[in-house]
């Protein structure tokens, strides 16, 4: 077995996983969705589809800026969070494919010393 391909892909997978997190993450200290304003207030804006108001406080109340999704959409975060996802899907796929070869090896070891 070669371990220095696995240490390499390991490495290779973390740095990918690392960094796609942090570009979630941004500058804040908090995770970040695709579906944001350009602050907390921005984001109410955005759920509500209007600017601060008391008709927040009233359920069902139609109102807003006409359409709902416009404005909504941060490309470069989801951007961000498929990448992530990508990373994660590798991650597995490496780690149940280690997980096979520590089975065969132990395997073989058994079969080894049962002879």
């Amino acid at each position: 077995v070669d371990t220095t391909a696995h240490g390499d892909e390991a490495m290779a997978l973390s740095s990918g996983l690392g960094s796609a997190a942090m570009a979630i993450k941004g500058n804040s200290e908090l995770i970040q969705g695709p579906f944001r304003g350009q602050s907390r207030l921005g984001s109410f804006e955005l759920v509500f589809g209007e600017p601060l108001s008391w008709r927040w406080l009233v359920p069902g109340l139609p109102g807003g800026y006409g359409a709902a999704a416009e404005g909504l959409f941060n490309p470069q975060l989801c951007a961000a969070w498929a990448t992530l996802g990508t990373w994660l899907e590798q991650a597995h796929e490496w780690r149940v494919t280690q997980e096979q070869q520590d089975a065969e090896w132990k395997r073989q070891l058994e079969e080894l010393m049962t002879k």
